[in-house]
């Protein structure tokens, strides 16, 4: 693979939003996670969710307050666990099974804690 494809994979692929296998919407695409494989030839491995993957795009001072004010956590998305590419990025597995479903546990435990709720 050249540097060319891996740019145009890059470009489908960063920012999109991440759908599990049951439709819903878990994340979005923040980082990718590349190696290099013999002869210098590129191979995707995973993709990263989460703020501190979000964080690393980002220079200096703003990568610290991000990671300050939004946490450090990484979710390291297999890249065989993607089934399809479109406008978004269709998963093979559940969001609770690949440790996407964070942000919905988070907004159950504040539900709960509302009065009458």
């Amino acid at each position: 693979m050249n540097q060319q494809e891996y740019l145009d994979i890059a470009r489908q692929v960063l920012d999109r939003q991440l759908i599990d296998s049951n439709n819903i919407p878990c994340g979005k695409a923040d980082d990718l996670e590349v190696e290099c494989g013999p002869g210098g030839r590129l191979k995707m491995t995973a993709i990263l969710v989460g703020p501190d993957a979000r964080a690393r795009r980002l220079p200096g001072l703003l990568r610290t307050l991000a990671r300050r004010f939004l946490g450090d956590k990484v979710v390291r998305v297999p890249w065989g666990e993607v089934s399809v590419i479109t406008s978004q990025i269709k998963l093979k597995s559940r969001a609770s099974e690949l440790g996407l479903d964070g942000a919905e546990r988070r907004a159950a435990r504040l539900i709960r804690q509302i009065p009458g709720a």
